[in-house]
Parts: structure tokens; sequence; C-alpha cells
């Protein structure tokens, strides 16, 4: 039976080899990147299919899926028609996170462990499960499903009543697999959560499986955009890679500037909804002429409401 010791050199034996592997398919990258700025985005433009399946693959032989699943991201926004503001964010991202594990070792340890998920090196579930975690009533907000190289996606957002912390949920399903967890906005459940390390500790696991249901009650949000705003700020000055920040705000009804349509606070501070938001009315005849809370998803640009308050109600959209 080999020892303790041995195992854990032998672990940290593979880890390194990986980093290894890895950082030549970071130097790859940026140099692809470099040369992608230099010839024009316009080069990419005109690639086909085989080309980024090529170049997903380098990422995947450098055992950085996370890399390949960014290119894979990239070769979609080169399929829209305004895709040339799009995709010069999309590489400056890209370029941005090569430069960043470079200094891996120099960054804060959450920050460290958010940029190795980016590229593909997760934590193990039994690691995250083996830690103590935080006991609470937790309020279903909302959920969003996605689908990525034919797996699906399941996001779901929660709230502690006592902590006040929010969590994320991921579940992951191939094919006509169903999702562990169907959890239903507007619940709250008794369970005990452990957070992944990272910046902000907002991806989390359940220890148990809840067993009783109850009608959520009680949830409030920040009173303005701009509380919201300046807590997104805040948050991207620890992790400048953040896509997805969980909005939960007070006194918001929906306005239409132009032809868009976003949401407005009792100051007449302005968010706009996503484009690809398709429930738009349904939000607008659920609020009325109330002001109310919303929750959804803010990814610097736009928000995508996931759940809305009616009256005592608490409705997922």
């Amino acid at each position: 039976m080999k020892s303790q010791d041995s195992t854990e050199t032998a672990r940290q034996k593979r880890e390194t080899s990986r980093l290894n592997h890895i950082q030549e398919g970071v130097n790859e990258l940026q140099q692809w990147l470099v040369d992608v700025v230099r010839l024009g985005t316009a080069e990419l433009y005109q690639q086909n299919e085989t080309y980024w399946e090529e170049r997903k693959a380098r990422m995947d032989d450098a055992k950085a899926p996370g890399l390949s699943n960014f290119i894979g991201q990239l070769q979609e926004v080169f399929k829209q028609q305004d895709w040339q503001e799009q995709a010069l964010e999309e590489l400056g991202k890209l370029y941005l996170l090569t430069q960043t594990f470079h200094r891996l070792e120099s960054l804060p340890d959450g920050l460290q462990a958010e940029i190795k998920s980016l590229v593909g090196i997760n934590v193990k579930k039994e690691a995250v499960l083996a830690q103590s975690g935080i006991k609470d009533l937790w309020m279903v907000l909302g959920k969003k499903m996605e689908i990525q190289d034919r797996l699906d996606i399941q996001r779901t957002w929660l709230v502690g009543d006592q902590s006040g912390k929010l969590a994320l949920i991921i579940d992951f399903a191939f094919g006509n697999q169903e999702f562990e967890h169907q959890f239903k906005p507007g619940t709250a459940f008794e369970a005990e959560l452990v957070y992944y390390p990272g910046s902000l500790q907002t991806r989390a696991l359940l220890k148990e499986k809840p067993e009783r249901i109850y009608p959520m009650q009680g949830l409030t949000g920040w009173d303005s955009l701009q509380d919201f705003f300046s807590l997104h700020a805040q948050a991207l000055s620890q992790n400048p890679f953040i896509f997805q920040f969980p909005f939960l705000v007070n006194h918001l009804k929906p306005v239409i500037i132009g032809e868009k349509w976003g949401l407005a606070d009792k100051k007449s501070d302005y968010i706009p909804v996503h484009p690809l938001f398709n429930k738009t009315w349904e939000l607008i005849s659920i609020c009325g002429q109330h002001p109310t809370t919303i929750f959804g998803e803010w990814d610097g640009k736009f928000l995508y409401p996931l759940g809305i308050l009616r009256e005592e109600t608490w409705i997922g959209m």
C-alpha cells in the first residue's frame, strides 16, 4: 500500500505535468491572438468549420478544455451580423486570460482557483463536499438552461435566508439525461451548502438532498441600481473574469428607451434587458404599474431576468 506522502507526491507531479501542458497551450493561443489582431478579424470571419475545430482541438490536446470552450464561443460571435465589436471584446478577454495565467502563482488563492477553472482545471466534487458548509433556508431565485457542445447546462441561483449569501448550483446532463436537481423558483429548502474556492465564492454544492420544500418568503434585494453597479465594480476589481453576476434589486419597473426594453429604479436609473430575453411582455404584465423586486444575471452589458416578485409571490421567468 502506498504511503500518504507518496500518493500526495504523485498527485503533485500529475498536476505540475498538466500545468506545463496547459502553459504550452496558453503560449500557442497567445501567439495566435497576436497574429489575429495583426492580420485583422476579417480573416477569422472567413474561416470555415474545420479551421475552428482544429483550433479547439489544439487546446484540448494541451489539456485545457476551458480554452477550447472560449474558442467555441468566439466562433459563435462570427456568426452574428454585428460581430465586429463583439469579436474584439472576446479576443481581448481571451488575451487577458492568457496573460493572467502566466502569473498564476502571484495571484490570491481565490483568483488562482477561478483562473484554473476557466482553463479547465476543476476542483474535484469530493474535495468540495469534504468541507464544512453553511446551513440555512435557501430560497430559489431563478434558473437558466443553455446548451454547450451538446451538453445541457442548468444554472440555479439561491440566496440564504439568514446568511444572505448567494449561491449558484450548476447541473450538467447529456442527451436525454435529467438534471440532478429540479429546483422550482419561488420555493425554499433547508440544507447545508459548501462553496467551491474562488474570489467571490458563488458556485456551490448541496451536501445532502433537501427533505422538505417550503414557499419562499421575505425576500429583499439592493435598493437601487447604483448600489448594484457599485457592488459589481467591486467584484470586477477582485476578478475581471465575471461573465454572469447575480442581480437582485428592488423598486424596478419596465421602461422602453427608443426601441429597447429595460428596467428603471425609483431614481430613474436604467439597466437594459438582454435582447434574447423573450418574456418581456410577461414581465410587463406581472409588474403592471407597481415597481417590484427582480432577479437575473448581469453580463456587464445586459440583464437577463430570471425571477420577479408579484405581490407576495415569487415567479420564475
